[in-house]
């Protein structure tokens, strides 16, 4: 799974969710918006995906980055890479929001600082 952010010179915000699936080792789908995941899952993901993209704009970068995540048996997230790139799914991303628009809970995770502890 993974949480993608656009990163601005005002701050941080989590664009989007999603779950990528393969058969055989090769892409076979994506899964936008995630969907299967508790609350407090879907939260560790985007808080946890927002700390690098808040390193990364303390560091100067500006752009879309993807964090990418694991979910363990015990339900933890842990991030296993970051790609500072647009992606091939960027214009994915944007088209659903017309349809379904991001949880209001999730809405605002905008941090005008640098790395979130």
């Amino acid at each position: 799974m993974y949480s993608e952010h656009h990163v601005a010179e005002a701050g941080t915000r989590a664009t989007e969710t999603g779950r990528l699936l393969y058969v055989g080792r090769r892409l076979s789908h994506q899964v936008v918006p995630l969907d299967g995941v508790t609350e407090p899952v879907l939260t560790a993901l985007v808080d946890g995906g927002t700390r690098p993209a808040d390193a990364y704009r303390a560091f100067g970068y500006r752009g879309h980055l993807s964090t990418d995540a694991l979910i363990l048996p015990d339900r933890s997230v842990v991030f296993t890479e970051v790609n500072a790139q647009v992606s091939g799914f960027l214009h994915i991303h944007q088209c659903p929001h017309r349809f379904h628009p991001w949880p209001s809970s999730l809405a605002d995770t905008s941090h005008a600082g640098g790395v979130v502890n």
